[in-house]
């Protein structure tokens, strides 16, 4: 469902990654829109576009950040409802390759429920966490395996940042789920 603005807290420009924010106008009038790039140390950059009716555009993520986690907050700055999500392309030094889409969230919330993951062998978990307000947040992460709570660890985040959570640091060799709050 479109919305006036959406969070997109997934996302890096670190060598071997080239990361897109599409948006979509489903309005018969045109928008102004901002996207507000976040990273670990606050906000990153910005971008200003306008977007026709009924139209979609397209931002390389890399040519505003480099070489960083960011997520992203997009922003119709006349409240139009849009939609946006984030396109990831691989291919690594290390030799990860693929591709992933995801659409972003049209709110925040205190508490985030993530069921699916695993830090089996040959597997990388990652939980990205995005502070898109002006003030610091304390964050807890708890990790539930097949026999309850596996591990939990607590954080602040600095304003407007991002936050990556390597899972594999915290539960070893075992499917897990996540609660964010």
């Amino acid at each position: 469902t479109p919305a006036p603005e959406w969070y997109l807290p997934e996302g890096t420009t670190r060598a071997g990654f080239d990361e897109w924010v599409l948006v979509m106008n489903p309005n018969d009038a045109g928008t102004d829109v901002r996207a507000t790039f976040l990273t670990p140390d606050g906000v990153g950059n910005t971008y200003d576009f306008h977007m026709d009716a009924n139209s979609r555009f397209s931002i390389h993520v890399n040519d505003f950040v480099q070489d960083k986690d960011v997520s992203t907050v997009v922003t119709s700055l006349d409240g139009a409802d849009i939609l946006a999500e984030r396109a990831m392309y691989m291919h690594t030094p290390d030799g990860k390759r693929g591709a992933h889409c995801s659409i972003g969230s049209p709110r925040t919330d205190t508490y985030w429920y993530l069921p699916e993951g695993t830090t089996r062998p040959g597997f990388d978990e990652w939980v990205l966490v995005q502070n898109p307000s002006d003030d610091p947040a304390e964050v807890r992460v708890t990790f539930l395996g097949p026999e309850g709570e596996a591990n939990r660890i607590v954080f602040t985040m600095r304003p407007n940042s991002r936050f990556s959570v390597h899972v594999n640091e915290f539960v070893n060799n075992l499917d897990v789920s996540t609660v964010v709050e």
